[in-house]
């Protein structure tokens, strides 16, 4: 089967290609959620066995052990086998997709594998997946991901020799790519008063026990009755006596809810997500389920009901939202627990690294939530002789005509090398000066407003731009 990639993903592929010519042999590869992480491991997948090598397939989870399988055979054509317990062996095939528990304990019995795929890459510093790898020294490997960080916010270096990354998210939702959101945040974010703290994020009984489920599970259901009425919804809850509580309140009000964890049978599970997708059910309620790997397009919102501060953890369960769809104009994204004034915005420019690095981007600007309608704005800082003052700027409210989108699209890739070569702010300016044709205003503003300029700086620039004639001094 025929499939056409983007030109991104394009763009991805031939810079893992020239990694491993360069004499990388493990490779991390980042790409936001909703990229096409499959389709870019697949393809790679695809060439190497056109090229005769045997290729294995690495996941944690049912979901993304049968997402994958069922990808690479549409795309490759050939048969996938499959190690994991409940499943038939058949390791002459040159593709498996295995899962991590079942391969470790299978090794002496599995062929010697070329290529290794890692799917959801930021899982690899565990035992179980070091085991594996360690078993294929000369296999070249290649991790994906969407967020190249652990929870403890610390790196990849020891396990990767390289980390390249592709689009980003504003760069996804610019081009169509992603949806455009909406983020609402409550005016009583969930308490993180006397919470500890377990690798990097908070305990979960700890929180459970400071936001008893009676009084959020209302808090739950007036969101979702506020931005999403009549919508379908994923939530994600503290933990599963809070995901069973909460989804039991939607079921009082009429409205036809499930509750899923990693503890429901197999069966159950694929029926009611058959559901789900059929639309047949409105909101899903879960426990560290849906994370990862669930890839919905038609799914209309999601609601943050645990606090967290890791931000993959962030940005996996709100990328759930941002899949494209016909009819979809965007995503309802709810925060009852404070996550955008921890880790930001989903599309804010974060700068990757093996280490873990994540640079600082909102220098001359915060993140506010509007009081009367509850969604969360950015504003610039601007610091003037007679004191602060708080001016909103253009945003996420732009409409975003395919010329704008172009320029849009421009400034991002600007910004991302900004941060990667550490160039000063004026830079993305005279950059953008030397376009061949002139930039609107709205680019501008976008610039400007992520630079953290004047909201008056856009207006002057617009008019700098010089025609390329005039600019090479010819009459």
């Amino acid at each position: 089967m025929s499939y056409q990639l983007r030109p991104y993903q394009t763009e991805l592929l031939d810079r893992i290609e020239r990694a491993w010519f360069a004499g990388s042999r493990s490779i991390l590869a980042q790409l936001p959620t909703g990229g096409g992480k499959t389709i870019v491991f697949s393809t790679v997948v695809h060439h190497a066995m056109k090229n005769g090598l045997k290729c294995l397939v690495l996941a944690h989870r049912e979901e993304l052990i049968k997402q994958a399988g069922d990808k690479l055979e549409i795309l490759t054509n050939d048969p996938v086998g499959i190690i994991k317990a409940g499943y038939p062996t058949n390791y002459e095939r040159d593709i498996q997709v295995a899962s991590v528990q079942s391969l470790t304990r299978r090794l002496n019995h599995c062929p010697q594998f070329d290529l290794i795929v890692v799917d959801e890459a930021h899982h690899s510093t565990s035992r179980t997946y070091r085991t594996i790898l360690d078993r294929y020294p000369t296999a070249r490997v290649l991790g994906v991901t969407a967020t190249p960080i652990r929870l403890d916010g610390k790196g990849f270096r020891g396990i990767f020799d390289e980390l390249i990354c592709g689009v980003t998210v504003s760069e996804l939702i610019a081009s169509g790519s992603l949806s455009n959101y909406q983020y609402f945040a409550s005016e009583r974010s969930m308490s993180v008063e006397n919470v500890g703290k377990r690798q990097g994020d908070f305990k979960t009984e700890d929180v459970a026990r400071a936001n008893p489920v009676a009084g959020l599970a209302g808090d739950v259901v007036k969101s979702y009755r506020d931005y999403l009425e009549g919508k379908q919804a994923v939530i994600f809850c503290i933990n599963v006596e809070h995901s069973i509580a909460i989804a039991e309140h939607f079921k009082a009000t009429g409205i036809i809810a499930h509750h899923l964890d990693g503890n429901t049978p197999i069966g159950e599970r694929a029926d009611v997500m058959t559901q789900f997708r059929d639309r047949q059910i409105q909101v899903l309620t879960n426990c560290a389920l849906f994370d990862e790997g669930l890839d919905i397009p038609s799914l209309d919102g999601v609601i943050l009901a645990r606090p967290t501060q890791s931000l993959s953890r962030f940005l996996q369960m709100v990328g759930r939202a941002l899949r494209p769809c016909e009819g979809k104009d965007r995503a309802i994204i709810i925060d009852l627990a404070g996550n955008y004034e921890r880790l930001g915005m989903p599309d804010d420019l974060r700068v990757w690294t093996l280490d873990g690095i994540e640079k600082k981007q909102r220098e001359r600007s915060k993140l506010v939530r509007d009081k009367d309608t509850g969604e969360v704005v950015e504003v610039i800082i601007d610091l003037t002789p007679t004191g602060t003052q708080f001016i909103e700027i253009v945003g996420r409210s732009i409409e975003l005509t395919p010329e704008l989108s172009f320029w849009i699209d421009r400034c991002n890739r600007l910004l991302f090398d900004r941060e990667l070569y550490d160039r000063k702010p004026a830079w993305c300016a005279y950059r953008l000066l030397e376009s061949e044709t002139k930039p609107p205003l709205e680019a501008w503003q976008y610039l400007g407003k992520k630079l953290g300029y004047h909201h008056g700086w856009s207006k002057y620039k617009v008019d700098e731009w010089k025609p390329l004639a005039d600019r090479e001094g010819v009459a």
